[in-house]
């Protein structure tokens, strides 16, 4: 540079401060991916949530991204929930819900973020990488969104009983069930020309059909169509049937089935 007289100029300066200026141009790696424990027992009403870890903190921007779950090949997406600027992400799937079904070796989870319209970046701007995830084992981890249902109830379908003969209602469920009777009953009320009485479990739990009876009495007395049942089981106390994730059946009501030929004690 010369000046007006030719003369070479002298470029003097102060040099700004660059003592907190950072220039990282490594890539952040894809992250691991915990939370689910291999062997979990996922029901209706449950959150699912696992943690992306990043090798440094990112910022995430914009819109929500997902991680997807694999509930027997259907996806559904754990939405980013909390942890921009650690290196720990949080996504959450909730709640479980109907349809949410998957056998063991049935759930999976993706190895991929999804940006969704987001950004995931380290603070110097760098993009993170989001595929290739390292993820959980997850081949013993059984979800059941779909609640048991009573599929129905039947009668042994006898039509006389004596003393001490035994009248036996089976209710079957739509998945195996676990009766636990803690500090109650599992009971299916009887109604005997118009005397309340009650067929209690006796047999099945584990199984999608579970036993009722009642042990007729001396004094028990019914001709045709004075024979009914309610149509709900009734739990008392802390009693409980569940299916094998933890799911309660829900509701406990049947439809009757049909008692006009039942009679005991006849004469």
């Amino acid at each position: 540079l010369l000046d007006a007289n030719s003369v070479a100029s002298t470029l003097v300066f102060t040099p700004p401060d660059a003592s907190l200026v950072s220039i990282d141009g490594t890539v952040v790696i894809a992250p691991v991916v915990t939370g689910i424990t291999n062997g979990a027992l996922i029901k209706n009403g449950d959150s699912i949530s696992v943690t992306a870890t990043f090798t440094e903190p990112v910022t995430v921007l914009g819109a929500v991204p997902y991680i997807v779950l694999n509930f027997n090949a259907t996806p559904k997406h754990a939405a980013y929930v909390s942890g921009s600027g650690s290196n720990a992400l949080l996504f959450t799937y909730t709640p479980v819900t109907t349809g949410d079904n998957a056998t063991a070796g049935q759930f999976t989870v993706a190895t991929a973020i999804t940006l969704n319209g987001s950004t995931i970046k380290d603070l110097e701007g760098n993009s993170a990488t989001l595929t290739g995830l390292t993820v959980p084992v997850t081949t013993t981890v059984v979800a059941r969104g779909t609640v048991p249902v009573v599929s129905s109830v039947t009668t042994d379908n006898l039509h006389d009983y004596i003393t001490d003969a035994v009248i036996t209602l089976v209710a079957t469920f739509s998945e195996a069930i676990t009766y636990v009777p803690g500090s109650g009953l599992a009971e299916i009320q009887l109604n005997l020309n118009g005397t309340p009485k009650q067929a209690v479990y006796v047999s099945g739990t584990g199984t999608t059909a579970l036993s009722f009876a009642y042990t007729c009495l001396a004094g028990d007395h019914v001709e045709n169509g004075e024979f009914t049942t309610a149509a709900v089981i009734v739990l008392t106390g802390s009693a409980t049937l569940k299916d094998p994730v933890g799911n309660s059946v829900t509701p406990l009501t049947f439809v009757a089935p049909t008692t006009t030929t039942v009679r005991v004690n006849h004469v």
